[in-house]
């Protein structure tokens, strides 16, 4: 039998006035929830009489409550810290918003719908419960309970009592929460500022590798220009442009990400032939031998632009952390066009499928590996045109494949 608890008219006695009191003020000095529920295991035994107390919150989708506290007197306790229970049993309080009595757990343990909770409060020895809802910001936030071996020990003020610490409970819950949620705040601000240092350090690497490379060979040419053959000038200008690509595409990926976290990105789509596109963004990376390509030609509605971006990152997603044979395959699937680039390296772990489309992830493997910033860029591009960019393992091969709507 289950019962809600009312305000009886029976007033606390000197001494229950004197002992709250002293209570109060343990719980309004605990600078912890453990503390103020320790203060109420010790002191309001006192008051009202029990054997055991529990403090639960709900998690999730409040379909389920996690034991963070408990404390019992005599008789065995039933579970601990990080105990789960299915949020099943009338002792967690559905559409209960005020202290409610559980009169017999017994009778409670014999129905088809009782928890586990419930069942081992039984076997323990307990015969009845009270328990209490704590509200934080007006929502259910977490349970107290209280249980006797004896339900005889409980008269109408006792249960009236219950109330009077229900109120302090709820700061101490609403408090506890707040502190967790700043807690949590703090850890992942320290993460994204380490983060964010590590980016800037593998930027500054990406970037100054090709410059000095860049540097190098103008300073070269430079100098001994007299002494250079044609073809050695026409090298190093080969070079030089190769290099300067690759500041130019990872500026570009930087670009494109900083309005992703702006929520700024945008592109612009009209009617382009995905092949000139495909050869434009080889062409770029000036790749020695070129990947096969074959395919369906195909005018696709994109922004011409960011679509030799994402391929351009795919390839160089291949060459730098696949297999030697590249390949590139295009077609038409019913209203999309596709592109896939394909190796046969080893593939990607299971663990950073994932993880590699995140953005700033330094095991993403993208364009710039310690940047981790080429495929989350490209995936995104790929839906701001209307298509998508996967990933799979088909065979002994690593398949990136891009969608784009036909124009």
């Amino acid at each position: 039998m289950t019962a809600t608890l009312t305000r009886a008219f029976d007033q606390p006695t000197p001494r229950e006035l004197e002992l709250l009191l002293d209570l109060t003020r343990q719980m309004a000095g605990g600078d912890h929830l453990e503390e103020v529920l320790d203060a109420v295991a010790e002191h309001f035994r006192q008051v009202v009489p029990f054997d055991r107390m529990e403090y639960s919150t709900l998690e999730g989708d409040g379909r389920a409550l996690e034991v963070r506290w408990t404390r019992s007197f005599g008789l065995p306790d039933v579970a601990r810290p990080g105990t789960r229970w299915m949020h099943r049993s009338p002792l967690t309080g559905d559409n209960q918003p005020r202290p409610f009595l559980i009169l017999d757990l017994p009778e409670q343990a014999r129905a088809e719908d009782a928890g586990e909770a419930v069942r081992l409060l039984v076997e323990a020895g307990y015969r009845s419960s009270i328990a209490c809802p704590l509200l934080v910001a007006g929502s259910l936030d977490s349970i107290v309970y209280f249980n006797t071996s004896d339900p005889r020990r409980w008269n109408r003020r006792h249960l009236s009592l219950v109330e009077l610490v229900v109120g302090h409970l709820e700061i101490a819950a609403a408090r506890t929460r707040l502190t967790e949620e700043l807690r949590r705040s703090n850890e992942e601000l320290r993460i994204a500022q380490a983060s964010r240092a590590e980016f800037i350090a593998a930027v500054s690497h990406e970037i100054r590798t090709p410059l000095t490379g860049i540097v190098g060979l103008a300073h070269t040419v430079s100098r001994r220009l007299d002494e250079l053959a044609r073809h050695e000038v026409e090298e190093f200008a080969g070079m030089i442009h190769q290099q300067a690509e690759e500041v130019t595409a990872l500026v570009d990926d930087l670009l494109v990400a900083a309005r992703m976290e702006a929520g700024a990105l945008r592109v612009t789509s009209s009617a382009t032939d995905l092949r000139e596109q495909i050869d434009g963004a080889i062409e770029s990376l000036g790749a020695a031998p070129s990947p096969a390509v074959d395919g369906r030609s195909a005018t696709v509605l994109a922004d011409p632009l960011r679509l030799r971006q994402v391929i351009r990152n795919l390839l160089t997603n291949a060459e730098r952390h696949g297999g030697p044979d590249v390949r590139i395959d295009h077609g038409v699937d019913g209203d999309m066009a596709f592109v896939a680039v394909s190796d046969d390296g080893p593939g990607v772990p299971p663990d950073r499928q994932e993880r590699m489309f995140t953005p700033f992830d330094p095991t993403g493997g993208g364009h710039a590996e310690s940047v981790g910033l080429g495929l989350a860029v490209s995936r995104s591009l790929a839906e701001a045109m209307g298509g998508s960019l996967t990933y799979e393992r088909r065979r002994d091969r690593t398949v990136f494949t891009l969608s784009i709507p036909l124009a």
